[in-house]
């Protein structure tokens, strides 16, 4: 059975789930820690991905550009390159485990929240072409799925889309945005940690999950150029400059 949930309680209590995971398989004791407050939650992007947002920012407000959709490599193909880079790095099971739990988190944070965060007013009739007003993310429990970072899932995000015969692949966010649009949500997680009220030690531990990944994505090639942007449809009149909080 299907178990339909508001997106932004399904995606914070699948990040809550794997926090709790992370630090069960660590120390037992860190379920006891104290709940963070807004100061203990901020993630401390390098400058060099820093740059990236503001040159993102500049490309789209200033210039008047949107980001060519579908990008290459999507969130998805990122998030599963850094768990093959972790696997060839990696010797510890547990490790690989917990960094899958923690990319999966990711993905499904990504899907529910963008449409909401981490879009410009500028992109959302772009948006729209992709997913349109009667696109509607379920959340359905999937035993056998192989969709998981690590191709083990316990849970997948569908959208909504009639694939009783299982002939039309499932579009999400993750599978048309691209570096821009997650580092953007990196952005915004702070306000997300804050208002889930996660306990210290479960924020410290994503942080450093966060930080790896951020020296992955800082010396990973392609994922970011000027050219992956084209002018902004001269019919378009929205001439805003705001993301939503």
């Amino acid at each position: 059975l299907g178990v339909n949930l508001p997106a932004s309680l399904y995606a914070r209590s699948k990040l809550r789930a794997l926090t709790v995971h992370i630090s069960g398989n660590i120390n037992s004791s860190l379920t006891q820690s104290k709940m963070c407050d807004s100061e203990e939650v901020a993630i401390i992007i390098p400058q060099v991905l820093k740059t990236h947002l503001e040159d993102d920012c500049v490309e789209i407000v200033k210039r008047r550009k949107l980001l060519k959709l579908p990008r290459q490599p999507n969130v998805e193909t990122i998030l599963r390159d850094y768990f093959s880079y972790n696997v060839a790095n990696t010797t510890e099971e547990t490790n690989l485990a917990l960094t899958a739990e923690v990319l999966d988190g990711i993905k499904i944070y990504f899907d529910f929240v963008l449409s909401d965060h981490l879009l410009y007013s500028q992109e959302r009739q772009q948006y729209a072409q992709f997913f349109p007003p009667q696109h509607q993310l379920q959340v359905s429990p999937q035993p056998n799925s192989s969709d998981g970072i690590n191709g083990i899932n316990h849970i997948s995000a569908l959208d909504g889309v009639n694939n009783m015969n299982h002939k039309q692949a499932t579009l999400l966010p993750s599978s048309v945005y691209g570096a821009e649009h997650l580092l953007r949500l990196f952005v915004k997680f702070p306000r997300f940690l804050s208002k889930a009220q996660f306990p210290s030690a479960h924020i410290h531990l994503l942080h450093q999950y966060f930080k790896d990944f951020f020296v992955y994505i800082a010396k990973t090639p392609n994922l970011f150029a000027e050219e992956s942007y084209e002018v902004l449809d001269t019919d378009s009149t929205d001439t805003g400059n705001s993301m939503a909080t």
